[in-house]
Order: C-alpha cells, then structure tokens, then sequence
C-alpha cells in the first residue's frame, strides 16, 4: 500500500513541485526505472483490490510511460469493478497498441459501472470503441461489426464510425486538407480570409457527412 507520504511526492512530481530526479531519489529507485516502478504498484494494487493505488500507479505509468509488460495487470484492471479509474486504463492499453487487448477493449464497452451513471455520453465506451479502431486487425474490426448492431443508440454510432474511419472513403489527402484548414482558420487575423476558410472547412465537412451516410447505407445502416 502506498504510504501517505509517497502519494504526496507523486502530486507533487506531476505538478512540478519536484522534479522527477528528486522523487526517483526520494523513492529510492534508479532513474529509468520509474515505469517499472508504477508496474509494481499496478500489480500489487490489483492483489489489494486497492483503488488509490491504482489511480497513483496509473499517474506514474502516464509520467514514465506504459510497457508492453504492463498489458496483463492492465486487462486485468480493465475487467475489475472495484475501482473507478476505467476509462484511464483504458487509455493505457490503446497506448500499448496490442491486438492481445482486442477482448478487453470489447468488454469495457459493455460495461456500465454505477459510478459513470451520470455520463450520458458513454466515454468509456467511446474511448474502448476507438482504441479498437486504432488496432487496425481482422479481429478487431469483427468486434466492431458486433458493437455496430447494439441495442444501445451511443455504442452503435461509436461502433460504425470507426468502421466508417476504417473503410478507407475518407481519403489521406481529405484528412490533411481539413487538418490544414483548422490550422490556417487558428492563426488567420483577416476577417475576410477567415471567413473564407470557413466555407471550404463547411464544404469539406458537408462532403464528408454525405460520403458517410452513402456508405452507411450501404452496410444497411440507414439509420444511426
């Protein structure tokens, strides 16, 4: 269990009361091993059932990065109800990239913990459905097509965007004009020009929307 005082040396590494060399010497770890460090305390906060730690290993992982050793302990969590730190492991493994999470991505879109019952918008969900997008494999993809069907309004339109994202209509060259247009519309000062690059960033947007629905509609999908 994570001591009191250690907890405050991790808040205050992560708000910059102290910098990483004086809390990897407070702790007493080498420097470079502050991952393995929070992958310790991952795995001994799952044995625990203990939610703090959870949500301070989870700090530290975010601070010195996420290995592919930390995947199991991280299914793992996913899969716990006993904490509420859902959505920040699920982050965690979509920075993994594996194909070996598929399942529990599947999974923690089902899920419906009692405490996120006030989050109408599903974000656990949504952030399970785009990390299965981002895994780009047959499997993948496959659980998506199930989550496309859902009873629930919210996963089926998470679920077919992505599938949409993943078809391939959206071209690379539509992606970097639109990336471009955001950008120029951020620094442009002319009222004129702006104004301008907000009809070609609508006239993209527009084309785009129709592109979807015409695909939509020919998976069946007529509907969201």
């Amino acid at each position: 269990m994570l001591t009191t005082p250690r907890q405050q040396l991790i808040l205050d590494m992560l708000s910059n009361r102290t910098s990483e060399d004086e809390f990897l010497r407070e702790i007493g770890i080498a420097r470079g091993s502050g991952s393995g460090f929070a992958l310790s305390m991952l795995e001994g906060a799952y044995r625990e059932n203990n939610k703090v730690d959870v949500e301070f290993g989870l700090y530290l992982g975010f601070r010195f990065g996420f290995t592919l050793e930390f995947l199991d302990v991280l299914i793992r969590l996913s899969d716990a109800d006993w904490h509420q730190r859902h959505e920040d492991v699920v982050t965690a493994l979509d920075k993994l990239r594996d194909v070996r999470a598929t399942d529990a991505f599947y999974r923690a879109t089902l899920k419906l913990h009692t405490y996120l019952d006030y989050d109408d918008s599903r974000a656990l969900a949504s952030k399970a459905i785009w990390a299965l997008g981002r895994l780009g494999d047959a499997t993948a993809d496959q659980r998506l097509r199930s989550l496309a069907e859902s009873g629930e309004p919210l996963v089926r339109a998470y679920a077919r965007e992505q599938l949409y994202r993943r078809s391939g209509r959206v071209t690379p060259e539509e992606k970097d004009r639109g990336k471009t247009l955001c950008e120029r519309l951020d620094s442009e000062k002319d009222e004129m020009l702006r104004a301008q690059l907000l009809r070609e960033l609508h006239e993209l947007n527009e084309c785009q929307k129709a592109e979807e629905k015409k695909w939509m509609a020919e998976q069946g999908w007529e509907n969201p």
